[in-house]
C-alpha cells in the first residue's frame, strides 16, 4: 500500500504543475481575446454585448447531445501471427451512450465485457478436421453510471463513477458467449470447449479522476490535443481496487480535398497500479473522423510490468512468456 501511496503523490503532484502551467497559459490568451474583442467593438465592427462574455468564465456549448460508442477488443492474429493465443486475456466488448446537457455535463452508460482462459492441455480434432481444445473461462463484467465535464472545454475536467463489478466462471456472461459463436462461424480457428463451473463474485464499484486537457490550433488543417488524467478504482471484488493514471496526445489532420474529413493519430500510456503489481499500457490509435458526427478506429494495446491476477486467468502467452499485444476497433456516432 506504501507504494500505491507513493505512485499517487508523486502523479498529484505532477498533474497540480501541469494544471497551474495550463492555467498561466489560459489567462494569457484570455487576456489576449479581450484586448481583440475591445479593439474591434472601438472599430464598430461587433456589437458591445460582446464585453460581456469573458472568455476566462465562459464554456463551449455542446455541438451535440447524444453519444453513441460500441468497441470490440482481442488478442488474436488479426494483423500479425505472432500474436495471441487465446490464453489469458482473449476476447472483449464494450458500449457507452451518453447525453451530454445544456451545462456540458456528460452523462455515461458504460457496460464492458471481458473473458479470460486458461488451456487445460486437452487437444483433438473434430469431424469437420477443425482443432478443438478444451478452455476454463472467467468473465469480468462492468456496468456503470459516469459523470463528466470534459466536453465544457475547460483545462481542468473531473470524472466520477458508480456501477457494478462482476467475475463469473459460469459463461453466462455476454464476452463468453460471443466468442463462442464467433469460434462456431470461423472454422479455420481452434473450436474451444469450454468447462465452466459455478464461481461467481460480484460487488459495487466506484471511480473518480481529475484531469487536464489542452488543444492547440497549429494551422487549419492541423490541430494537436492533449490529456493527462489522475484517478482511484474502488471496488469490493478482491485485488482490484487501483490507482490509475493516464496521459495521451493526438493530432488531428484535415486535408483539403476532403472537406468534412479528418484522420487522428493518438499515442498513450496508461498506468494501473494494485496492491499486488503494476501494469503498464502503452497504445497508439489511429482513426477516421466524419463530417465531426462520426469516428471508427484501431488500437493497439501492448501491455507491460506484472500480471493482475484477480481475474484468476490473466496469464502470458505461452510461446513468448509476454502478455499479448491487444486490438481494439471501436465506432461512435455524435448526434
Amino acid at each position: 500500500m506504501k507504494n500505491l501511496t507513493l505512485i499517487f503523490s508523486c502523479l498529484l503532484t505532477t498533474l497540480s504543475a501541469f494544471a497551474q502551467r495550463g492555467a498561466a497559459d489560459k489567462n494569457q490568451q484570455s487576456e489576449k481575446q479581450i484586448a481583440w474583442v475591445s479593439t474591434q467593438v472601438e472599430k464598430k465592427d461587433i456589437p458591445l454585448e460582446i464585453l460581456s462574455l469573458d472568455p476566462r468564465t465562459q464554456t463551449l456549448a455542446p455541438s451535440h447531445k447524444y453519444e453513441i460508442m460500441i468497441g470490440i477488443v482481442d488478442d488474436n492474429k488479426w494483423v500479425t501471427d505472432t500474436t495471441g493465443d487465446d490464453r489469458g486475456y482473449t476476447y472483449g466488448h464494450f458500449i457507452k451512450a451518453s447525453y451530454i446537457t445544456d451545462k456540458g455535463l456528460r452523462l455515461t452508460v458504460h457496460y464492458t465485457g471481458d473473458l479470460y482462459t486458461q488451456d487445460t492441455g486437452r487437444y483433438y480434432k473434430n469431424g469437420e478436421g477443425s482443432l478443438v481444445g478444451h478452455q476454463k473461462t472467467m468473465e469480468e463484467s462492468i456496468t456503470k453510471f459516469v459523470v463528466d465535464n470534459a466536453e465544457q472545454g475547460r483545462l481542468l475536467y473531473y470524472r466520477a463513477g458508480v456501477g457494478w463489478h462482476v467475475l463469473e466462471g459460469s459463461g453466462k456472461g455476454t464476452a463468453a458467449q460471443v466468442q463462442q459463436k464467433f469460434h462456431s462461424l470461423v472454422k479455420e480457428i481452434r473450436q474451444p470447449v469450454n468447462e465452466y463451473s459455478n464461481y461467481r463474485e460480484s460487488a459495487p464499484m466506484a471511480e473518480v479522476a481529475i484531469g487536464v486537457q489542452k488543444n492547440y490550433q497549429v494551422s487549419s488543417q492541423i490541430q494537436l490535443e492533449q490529456k493527462a488524467e489522475i484517478g482511484v478504482v474502488g471496488t469490493g471484488i478482491k485485488d482490484a481496487s487501483h490507482v490509475m493514471t493516464n496521459a495521451e496526445a493526438s493530432a488531428i489532420y484535415k486535408p483539403g480535398f476532403a472537406s468534412g474529413y479528418a484522420t487522428k493519430l493518438t499515442a498513450g500510456v496508461t498506468v494501473k497500479a494494485y496492491d499486488i503489481g503494476t501494469e503498464v499500457s502503452p497504445y497508439v490509435e489511429a482513426s477516421v473522423l466524419i463530417k465531426k458526427k462520426a469516428s471508427c478506429g484501431v488500437r493497439l494495446t501492448r501491455p507491460q510490468g506484472d500480471t493482475t491476477n484477480y481475474q484468476r486467468y490473466n496469464l502470458p502467452n505461452q510461446r513468448t512468456g509476454k502478455t499479448d499485444d491487444i486490438w481494439t476497433a471501436s465506432c461512435q456516432y455524435k448526434f
